[in-house]
């Protein structure tokens, strides 16, 4: 996908009727730290679904890099930006990572438990 699309004036998309535009859109155009524009080889699509992107970017300025969660609908273009001290490939291994079932998050639980007896008891 090209990003470039995210800073020009109108943003196309599909919506839930098959249609939709955005105009006058500039979505996470600068860096939450130092407020530098972000340049566009400084800016990668991790994970593209229909109307929803995860975009990582790295500030060229400050050197900071953050994740933005950015959903394109009929309403308009919502954006969460979030710093983050991650690199590329540390998002991309939680993106691929399979899901916790309930019965880790339970063993995880039964085991601390545990220890906090192991402990209390020395």
């Amino acid at each position: 996908m090209d990003i470039s699309n995210f800073f020009s004036k109108s943003i196309n998309f599909s919506d839930e009727t098959g249609q939709g535009e955005v105009k006058s859109a500039k979505v996470v155009s600068a860096c939450p730290i130092c407020k530098s524009d972000y340049q566009p080889s400084s800016i990668d699509v991790l994970v593209e679904n229909s109307n929803s992107y995860l975009v990582y970017f790295n500030c060229k300025n400050c050197f900071s890099n953050s994740l933005a969660v950015i959903y394109l609908s009929s309403r308009g273009v919502i954006a969460n930006n979030v710093a983050t001290d991650l690199n590329r490939q540390e998002v991309m291994n939680l993106v691929n990572n399979k899901k916790i079932s309930d019965f880790e998050v339970l063993d995880l639980y039964q085991f601390l438990n545990k220890q906090k007896t192991v402990i209390k008891n020395n």
